[in-house]
């Protein structure tokens, strides 16, 4: 689990007040979050396309991409990655990223 005292580092200041070295540590933490979710998220992506599941980037796939992450987050836990890549399909629908 990443927590932000994760990316604390130990800096050996003789006084809190004074010490900045883990002002940032937070975002950092926040950071190797995201980066790690999406390393998740790239593989489920890639074991899917590898079964020859494709479509994801079809607007017409939209009520189908809808529905199954409606289904997901009715199974619960466990189905993180899975929500966090149908929610990416949807927003590369209206994202404009080209």
């Amino acid at each position: 689990m990443i927590t932000t005292d994760s990316a604390m580092v130990p800096c050996g200041c003789r006084s809190v007040g004074e010490c900045t070295h883990n002002t940032f540590a937070e975002p950092k933490a926040f950071e190797k979050l995201v980066d790690e979710f999406a390393k998740e998220m790239k593989k489920k992506f890639h074991r899917e396309w590898i079964q020859g599941r494709a479509g994801w980037d079809d607007p017409a796939s939209r009520e189908h991409i809808v529905a199954a992450l409606l289904a997901a987050v009715q199974r619960g836990p466990g189905q993180e990655t899975d929500i966090a890549n149908y929610a990416a399909m949807l927003w590369n629908f209206q994202s404009g990223v080209v």
